[in-house]
């Protein structure tokens, strides 16, 4: 029998005032992400980080 994979993540994202400047439209995040394998066959992660602007610049 084939256990199938069982994984438990957990996002946590917290505001960083002091390096934001809401008036030119900069925020910025930390994020902590727990990952958690509840199964017995073995995962593995790949990260891929994007960021997103609403405007292009020269």
């Amino acid at each position: 029998m084939i256990d199938s994979p069982r994984v438990c993540v957990h996002v946590q994202s917290i505001y960083i005032e002091s390096q934001s400047t809401p008036d030119e439209e900069r925020f910025v995040f930390a994020y902590t992400v727990t990952i958690r394998n509840l199964g017995r066959t073995p995962v593995a992660t790949a990260w891929a980080l994007l960021a997103y602007h609403q405007r292009q610049r020269s």
